[in-house]
């Protein structure tokens, strides 16, 4: 196959020009392996890190500069911890 087009992993010619795709074009489409465990983890942290941000911008009494900057650093960190073990554990589940 010579012209680059696009391809979904369902096709067996290519779209642009109509050649048939060789075999190896076809099967080299690996799905990555998800972890469910680290998007629900990584969904609870954005989401305390929206009602932090919701909260400073809406209560009367705002909270101390520094606690703000502490929570913000724990949840920071807290992302950042979740990502490196979810990349951590997909490179070890590819071998």
């Amino acid at each position: 196959m010579n012209c680059n087009g696009i391809l979904t992993k369902s096709d067996t010619e290519c779209y642009s020009c109509g050649e048939p795709l060789p075999k190896w074009a076809r099967s080299s489409a690996v799905p990555k392996p998800k972890s469910k465990h680290h998007s629900v983890i990584s969904n609870v942290i954005f989401g305390l890190s929206l009602a932090l941000t919701g909260y400073c911008f809406i209560a009367p009494q705002k909270p101390p500069l520094t606690m703000s900057l502490a929570a913000s650093g724990v949840l920071v960190l807290a992302k950042l911890i979740v990502d490196w073990t979810g990349k951590r554990r997909a490179a070890t589940a590819r071998g």
